[in-house]
């Protein structure tokens, strides 16, 4: 979506004045200077954060539970929610678990269960219960900002994008009152260049990721998603005895091995 949107000539993603103050110039300089890898990243990553901070909600991170102040209005920005299918969004970061520390999970069913540290960027609590607490946390951030906000906002699902990306974005665009001439379909997945964006519409399209889940993983997902919050953006319950006790066995190998990559 972010890639549609920066392909076009008169809108943009960026942040606005994430400026750093002399200090902190300096303070990185020297950062820089010693440390490299998975330090220097951890750093850099904490500086991004504070400057982000400085700036107010509209420079938060794109996956952050959003708050509302005013320097949305501010920067003059339209706002777009894009909430997914919870048991889809589970299957998808066991797959590949982004900033997942210290799991090792040779199930989905284990790793539902298992609790989950944040990142300082998500901006919801240090330990979660589950990874499935960070969707109801995020989508709670989604409803409390949309109930009190006083800027255009417009929300659609990923589902809905996958399956007609450049309808679903021209749609929004259109209730923002902005010029959609010029708007294409991104060719890939950003994040996943083995993949083409046939397969991802294929797999979401046709939910053929309801082949990953089991009868247990469906009603530990039940159990740690907040249904109110689910309900509020459409999303209903599964029925656990509508799934298999295992998955096929295509997948029981295939699992594994897309969780280590």
């Amino acid at each position: 979506m972010l890639q549609m949107i920066r392909a076009m000539p008169n809108l943009t993603t960026a942040v606005p004045d994430l400026k750093k103050p002399t200090q902190i110039k300096e303070m990185q300089r020297r950062i820089k200077d010693r440390f490299r890898g998975k330090w220097l990243d951890e750093y850099m990553e904490a500086f991004s954060f504070e400057n982000r901070n400085r700036v107010g909600g509209v420079a938060a991170w794109k996956h952050a539970a959003p708050y509302f102040d005013q320097s949305y209005a501010k920067a003059e920005a339209n706002v777009v929610f894009v909430v997914k299918n919870p048991y889809s969004w589970m299957v998808s970061l066991y797959k590949r678990p982004h900033h997942a520390k210290g799991i090792s999970c040779e199930t989905l069913e284990q790793f539902v269960d298992y609790p989950w540290l944040t990142q300082p960027k998500d901006r919801v609590d240090t330990v979660l219960n589950s990874p499935m607490c960070l969707w109801n946390e995020k989508l709670r951030a989604y409803a409390d900002f949309q109930d009190c906000c006083d800027i255009p906002f417009y929300q659609f699902s990923f589902e809905d994008f996958i399956r007609f990306p450049v309808k679903t974005m021209a749609t929004a665009l259109a209730f923002f009152d902005i010029d959609s001439t010029g708007l294409a379909a991104i060719s890939m997945p950003a994040k996943r260049k083995s993949f083409k964006a046939e397969d991802l519409q294929d797999f979401y399209t046709k939910e053929k990721w309801r082949q990953r889940l089991t009868r247990q993983s469906v009603a530990l997902i039940n159990q740690h998603t907040d249904w109110q919050v689910a309900k509020r953006f459409g999303y209903e319950m599964l029925d656990p005895k509508q799934f298999p006790i295992e998955i096929a066995q295509e997948f029981q190998a295939r699992f594994p091995a897309e969780f280590l990559s």
